[in-house]
């Protein structure tokens, strides 16, 4: 008998014992749970009062909803690259009259001594082909700090996607999170992310990551307003203790007997490795999942909403995500990837592909 595998080659000379799982008749037999799709995030203004849920049938109901460039709309952008198919609502939250913007600096020195181009990055993801958050400016041979600085706040104001804001003093350009709370500490800043990307001559630049974010949303809003409707995807930001006990609390609620709409929970978190055990070990719910990324240049929230969405795809314990792609996001730069040691230790994620990263296992369940 003839045992074809998909991932083990034939031709393998390694010595040992190798085993795939091959999940291709696991949902053969049994009917499939229809599945909906609840994505909860920042919203800046639309159409949608807050806490108020709606229909999702393409990303510019969510634009429209809770306004373009904002958290709720770009989640709703890459969960439908990911699922174009599965039943997608949203619930836009306003920001908490307490919270605070996370804010960071771009600090450029000149002046160039040669043109060239300076490729910014700000909490960067993939849409299809395009791109967000990469900001290439052009740069003329004696330009000035001041100069370089007014075009990085040119080209990141003129982006209707853009999650900061920015301004520029002396060529001191100050980006300030466009949303309150503590995830928008994971908007990255880096710049020349590719391999063929360099600054041009005679210009420097220094980075602080942004940071000071704090006090998030209540999450209590949009759980109510899911109330009892049936729903097996909740995606929310937000990874403090507080929200995620509220969200833990409401999926066992969901899944008890005199209840019976099984729900699971799904977020995401960026940081080194010491971070996310950390969190991960604060946790203990089998009903909420907690993707450790890593340091992957795309924000916690658009990992998130694309790996909810494969698991809408791919619904069934017989199909792991074990290997499947998330398109939306960048891999850590070279050098900073979790080894295959740091890997089987955390349970975390690897990123060795530049467009879309691909699961591995979660760091939390």
């Amino acid at each position: 008998m003839t045992v074809n595998f998909d991932q083990i080659p034939s031709n393998l000379l390694t010595p040992g014992v190798f085993t795939e799982v091959n999940g291709r008749r696991a949902a053969a037999s049994n009917p499939e749970l229809p599945r909906r799709v609840v994505l909860v995030g920042s919203r800046l203004s639309g159409s949608v009062a807050t806490g108020v849920p709606f229909r999702i049938f393409a990303a510019e109901d969510a634009e429209d909803a809770a306004g373009v460039g904002s958290m709720l709309a770009e989640m709703a952008h890459v969960a439908k690259q990911q699922n174009r198919y599965v039943e997608m609502w949203g619930i836009g939250l306003d920001d908490n009259g307490s919270g605070v913007a996370a804010t960071g600096t771009v600090t450029v020195t000149g002046p160039a001594t040669a043109a060239g181009t300076l490729s910014l990055y700000v909490a960067p993801y993939w849409v299809g082909s395009t791109m967000r958050g990469r900001y290439q400016v052009a740069v003329s041979n004696a330009d000035t700090a001041t100069v370089i600085g007014d075009a990085i706040v040119a080209a990141i104001t003129a982006d209707p996607y853009r999650q900061v804001s920015a301004v520029n003093a002396a060529g001191v350009v100050t980006l300030t999170s466009r949303f309150d709370g503590t995830p928008a500490n994971d908007i990255s800043i880096s710049h020349s992310y590719f391999a063929n990307e360099s600054l041009p001559a005679g210009v420097g630049v220094a980075i602080v990551a942004m940071a000071s974010g704090a006090t998030n949303a209540d999450i209590a809003t949009a759980i109510s307003a899911l109330g009892d409707a049936h729903t097996t995807h909740l995606v929310q930001p937000f990874t403090d203790a507080s929200s995620l006990s509220a969200v833990e609390t409401e999926m066992t609620r969901r899944w008890g007997g005199t209840v019976q709409r099984e729900c699971h929970a799904w977020q995401a978190a960026n940081g080194a490795l010491g971070t996310l055990t950390t969190l991960g070990d604060g946790r203990n719910s089998e009903l909420s999942t907690i993707l450790g990324a890593g340091l992957s240049p795309s924000p916690s929230w658009i990992a998130a909403a694309d790996l909810a969405a494969l698991d809408a795809a791919e619904f069934h314990p017989g199909r792991p995500l074990r290997g499947r792609r998330l398109p939306s996001l960048l891999a850590p730069p070279a050098g900073d990837e979790f080894d295959g040691d740091e890997r089987l230790a955390a349970r975390l994620v690897p990123s060795p592909q530049l467009h879309g990263t691909f699961v591995d296992e979660l760091l939390a369940e």
